[in-house]
């Protein structure tokens, strides 16, 4: 078995590890990714929403996050063209946020109202506007929050897209088993199937597997399994809007494909297992938003595996007693939406010694760990 030599070792050939290997790699140091090419990797698997206020009601931290890598997000798909010389770009015309219930719009409003001071335009719209950009759009919505700007990506596209410009720009992927044989504050070294990589720092973003890597407490981050679909019917053509509503989205895509997403069971392990009542859930979520949706099937059925913090925030920076361990995970949901910001903060980190975001910082991990720890069952 061979050694190679790299400035960082980067574990997981994800959205998230590619990121931060790009950004790393585009600041001159050297990289190498290795994967364990587990089932059910959550980047593939995604919708590709780029819509940071849909999954939360206030302007928290969090919300701050995503818009902040939303607005990243132009400037990162450019970089990939220059490297690769392929193209990619946004998709859609914004997303419409409907009522949970069709019958109480008050939540919406209110959430509007706390969202609508934020750097992100948004509008709130009556049924009748919401269905001049969706005509498709069910009749029985009667209120609606528009946002041209959160749009959305094809994830598996970005995917590829991110791989041919790490190999374009000098990072080697390798795929298979690996493990960390050794960290210290001298170096570390990570041994695949095939080779061994010394190198100074390991920045493990393994998705939902990453506990399991580095020894930390499963608690720390749980899968949570997310079942899609797609749905192509003849003569049902979107307009280019995704329609959200909590328990169902809607994405539009080329030649009448529409993504229909997603389900959240938390209580599924790894198992990417497909079953009969998820693609029943999702039809009904879809022909909720859209009746035209009436006698179709999916066409295509999926799932993925979503890194869920402990917290629910992402945990980024340092493994505590570790020095040269750092981690970027648990997305949750976010993903694809934090890809850009997530290479930034971390690469920042690494090389100009820039602190993590209090909120997302990987400290708080042992803090709550230990607060855990202290108190008595």
């Amino acid at each position: 078995m061979h050694t190679t030599f790299a400035d960082i070792c980067v574990v997981g050939a994800g959205l998230i590890g590619l990121s931060v290997a790009l950004e790393l790699r585009s600041r001159g140091l050297s990289v190498e990714v290795v994967d364990n090419n587990c089932h059910g990797s959550a980047s593939s698997a995604a919708g590709g929403m780029l819509a940071p206020l849909s999954e939360s009601g206030d302007l928290n931290e969090a919300v701050a996050l995503g818009t902040a890598s939303l607005q990243m997000y132009n400037a990162f798909l450019a970089q990939l063209r220059d490297i690769t010389g392929e193209t990619i770009q946004t998709l859609g015309i914004g997303t419409l946020r409907v009522p949970d219930n069709y019958s109480d719009s008050t939540p919406l409003i209110d959430t509007f109202n706390r969202q609508k001071v934020g750097p992100l335009d948004i509008k709130l719209i009556d049924g009748s506007a919401a269905r001049e950009i969706e005509p498709l759009l069910s009749p029985l919505v009667s209120m609606a929050v528009y946002s041209a700007d959160e749009r959305q990506v094809d994830p598996v596209h970005l995917l590829e897209m991110c791989r041919s410009a790490a190999v374009a720009s000098g990072i080697v992927i390798s795929y298979g088993t690996c493990r960390i044989l050794r960290d210290s504050s001298t170096g570390c070294e990570v041994e695949t199937d095939t080779n061994s990589i010394a190198c100074r720092t390991v920045v493990v973003c393994a998705g939902a597997w990453l506990p399991r890597l580095i020894g930390l407490p499963e608690k720390t981050l749980q899968p949570v399994k997310g079942q899609i679909g797609a749905i192509q019917q003849r003569g049902l053509m979107m307009s280019g809007v995704t329609i959200y509503q909590r328990s169902t989205y809607l994405i539009p895509r080329a030649f009448g494909r529409i993504v229909v997403g997603a389900t959240e069971e938390p209580n599924s392990g790894f198992s990417i297992d497909l079953t009969d009542d998820a693609e029943q859930s999702l039809l009904t979520g879809a022909r909720t938003l859209v009746p035209g949706i009436k006698n179709a099937r999916l066409t295509d059925h999926w799932s993925g595996i979503r890194p869920v913090s402990f917290d629910g925030a992402p945990l980024l920076g340092p493994v505590a007693g570790r020095e040269n361990i750092l981690i970027a995970g648990g997305h949750g949901r976010n993903g694809v939406l934090l890809t850009p910001i997530t290479g930034k903060i971390v690469s920042d980190f690494i090389i100009d010694g820039i602190p993590i975001p209090k909120s997302f910082d990987s400290n708080r991990l042992v803090n709550t760990l230990n607060q855990e720890t202290a108190c008595p069952n």
